[in-house]
């Protein structure tokens, strides 16, 4: 008799450890299908491939869906993309294929693991705030690319779909879509002794153009011709180790328009937060230099974004390629 009590409350024992896991498996396929079905009802053109739910991601803990950033995977394929975020225990809530075709990962609601060490200064209800851990108020769409590709014509018109519709459903403005480029960072690279961007992603050759016509993003190539834009950028301006006022009033600027212009990680390894009150040096110095090429990869008109350096991430970045191209990407 006592065996047998003793069986029962170990099958007790155990059920009470598995049930919550049960229960929150089944949440999370409840809302994927949610999400899913007003998806497929919402959106009448894109393909939906079946969801593919993943295990990486949690509760935003209260915190407003605010923004969308976008991606690209690196893996070639969605099959490849698909392993590498579960078995990197990273993820998003959207992956967008070549063909155009969507697949749904992480519940819109909850928060994905996509942004990393990331910050924003931006304007919420009406008070201007710099944000960090941007997970937290973000929807994180891959897009599969090489990163030494064009995006197709199919697959960009489901990403500007997709993103009209987060648009709507979290009421995001249009000045809140951003590439992860523009929300990582700029870090010390000990490898190379220097400064370089910790993501480059979606590069230079994403077509924001296609989305600022559909009502998405600020792209300023709206109010530069590439001509104008060709000329200016030829005019060499400064170049690195020059020191004005001018380029301090530059670097606020910029940091006005939620830049961030001293980097995570400085040349001691400390980690530093940009804010309105950083003693922002005079000079253009290397930092400032990539802080720059971030603006530009998605801020220049595609015409003349194509002749920047398409691969710009550290670990691709040697001491050579710095002193044959410091002058062309940093001008």
């Amino acid at each position: 008799m006592k065996l047998i009590v003793k069986k029962c409350l170990s099958v007790l024992f155990l059920l009470l450890l598995v049930a919550p896991l049960l229960y929150g498996q089944q949440s999370c396929l409840s809302d994927i299908e949610n999400d899913f079905q007003d998806l497929k009802t919402s959106l009448k053109n894109p393909i939906f491939l079946d969801p593919a739910p993943s295990l990486n991601y949690d509760d935003r803990e209260g915190k407003k869906v605010l923004m969308v950033v976008v991606h690209h995977t690196e893996s070639p394929t969605l099959k490849s993309t698909k392993y590498a975020l579960n078995s990197s225990g990273i993820s998003v809530q959207l992956i967008v294929d070549r063909d155009g075709s969507i697949t749904l990962m992480v519940p819109l609601e909850k928060r994905a693991w996509h942004a990393g060490i990331s910050y924003a200064k931006v304007q919420v209800d009406n008070v201007v705030e710099e944000l960090r851990k941007l997970n937290d108020y973000s929807i994180g769409i891959e897009i599969v690319n090489t990163g030494l590709e064009p995006f197709p014509e199919e697959q960009m018109k489901s990403v500007k779909d997709l993103i009209l519709y987060l648009m709507k459903r979290f009421k995001i403005r249009k000045d809140m879509i951003f590439s992860h480029a523009e929300i990582g960072t700029i870090v010390y690279n000990s490898a190379i002794e220097g400064y370089a961007m910790r993501k480059p992603d979606p590069h230079k050759l994403f077509d924001w153009e296609l989305l600022e016509k559909s009502g998405i993003g600020l792209h300023i190539g709206d109010r530069i011709s590439p001509q104008d834009a060709e000329q200016k950028v030829n005019e060499v301006l400064y170049k690195v180790g020059d020191k004005s006022e001018n380029i301090l009033k530059l670097k606020k600027r910029l940091n006005g328009f939620f830049y961030k212009i001293l980097p995570w990680n400085d040349r001691e390894g400390n980690m530093i937060f940009p804010d309105n009150n950083a003693n922002y040096s005079n000079e253009f110095d290397e930092n400032f230099a990539w802080v720059i090429n971030q603006f530009s990869m998605h801020h220049l008109p595609k015409e003349i974004r194509k002749d920047l350096p398409l691969k710009l991430e550290q670990e691709d970045i040697l001491p050579e390629f710095l002193v044959k191209y410091r002058n062309l990407i940093f001008k």
